[in-house]
């Protein structure tokens, strides 16, 4: 697969040198051949992998890195041009645009780089779903407002289902990234809220504290993460009065904000089910999944190697089977990522410990985890 990643279509070395070659037309006014070549290979990979309805990560990864490397080599080695091969469309300001010129559909830098990482993050496949499809809906609105048309609803409230609470804070910030990118927000700001924050002495109080906090997050997103707490741990009036007046708030706010409730996928869904006027404004459910097995396991590993760690055989077919085991036993575990980040410091520390008492070290010593670091740390 890398072998194919780094190879270069005959048919791109052609076009790149007989571009320059006189009368041949390569380019129009709003595409370049370029483009089109890019956006087929997408197109064409886009299709491989949605054929058996399997989405598979690596082969998107795979297709991500090699549109990437056309890219690279086309920038390298195209003539020069004035007509945009990626990123944003550069429309001409005057009026004899053709409506059906072509306008390339490409991704640009910043966006790339944020796909790219979307596609190395462990598990998430439905979210990574989600944040493509958003991706490509704001980016066809873009090119669809520079054609003069209406552009399609984008949603601005989003309900996050799911235990997994650090990865939610993740896509927060990428969500954020993708919004900004496309000017839908002008800040990348993110605002954490808790109910508690809203509660004041009286009505009055609770409105103006509400009024404040949306004001304050604005342009950006207002993160609440315990918004169906409301139906357990206040008073039913308090609560009732709260929620009336945040959802006024929130229905009424500028397009500068972008609201996100997040909890526990089952005490989510019956708070949505109970408030109806909330569920109405919140249409847009993004759902995490647990981790499976092999992804905790993947992402242990994988943590230690960027810290430069490396188990021994030993050590990893231990580690291993204590992680099957506390996964068996506890039917939390699969979203529980914050107890597994502590075993792995934990390993850490007690290779720290075992190496102090050495007379010297090597680069190898350092970096490696036996099976004694393992078993101490996993006690």
């Amino acid at each position: 697969a890398n072998d194919y990643i780094s190879t270069i279509p005959i048919s791109l070395t052609y076009f790149l040198k007989t571009s320059n070659i006189s009368g041949t037309f390569f380019n129009g006014k709003y595409f370049s051949i370029f483009s089109l070549y890019l956006y087929t290979y997408e197109v064409v990979g886009h299709s491989f992998i949605a054929c058996n309805n399997d989405l598979n990560l690596n082969e998107i990864s795979f297709l991500t890195r090699y549109t990437m490397n056309l890219n690279t080599y086309i920038q390298k080695n195209k003539p020069a041009s004035p007509i945009p091969v990626s990123g944003d469309v550069q429309l001409d300001s005057s009026n004899t645009t053709n409506p059906n010129d072509l306008i390339p559909i490409n991704y640009d830098g910043p966006l790339i780089s944020l796909v790219s990482e979307l596609n190395e993050l462990t598990g998430l496949a439905s979210v990574k779903s989600d944040l493509l499809d958003i991706i490509h809906l704001l980016k066809v609105n873009s090119l669809r407002v520079s054609r003069g048309l209406t552009p399609a609803f984008v949603p601005m409230h989003y309900v996050f289902l799911g235990n997994l609470v650090s990865e939610k804070t993740l896509i927060v910030d990428y969500l954020s990234q993708i919004y900004q990118h496309f000017n839908i927000i002008s800040q990348d700001k993110i605002t954490k809220a808790s109910i508690s924050d809203f509660i004041g002495i009286d009505s009055s109080d609770t409105l103006s504290k509400i009024k404040i906090i949306i004001e304050k997050s604005q342009p950006g997103i207002l993160f609440l993460e315990d918004l169906h707490t409301l139906s357990t741990d206040f008073v039913d009036n308090v609560g009732d009065s709260l929620l009336t007046f945040l959802i006024r708030e929130l229905s009424e706010v500028s397009s500068q904000l972008i609201t996100i409730l997040s909890g526990p996928t089952k005490e989510l869904t019956i708070f949505l089910e109970d408030n109806p006027l909330v569920s109405q404004l919140f249409i847009k459910n993004i759902y995490f999944e647990d981790y499976t097995l092999e992804e905790i396991t993947e992402i242990i590993f994988s943590k230690a190697t960027k810290n430069d760690y490396h188990f021994d055989n030993e050590a990893t077919f231990y580690l291993q089977k204590q992680i099957a085991s506390y996964v068996a036993e506890n039917t939390n575990a699969y979203s529980n990522m914050s107890f597994f980040q502590s075993l792995l410091d934990n390993i850490f520390s007690k290779q720290a410990e075992r190496i102090m008492h050495l007379p010297a070290v090597d680069t190898h010593i350092l970096q490696t985890i036996t099976l004694e670091d393992v078993i101490a740390g996993t006690l």
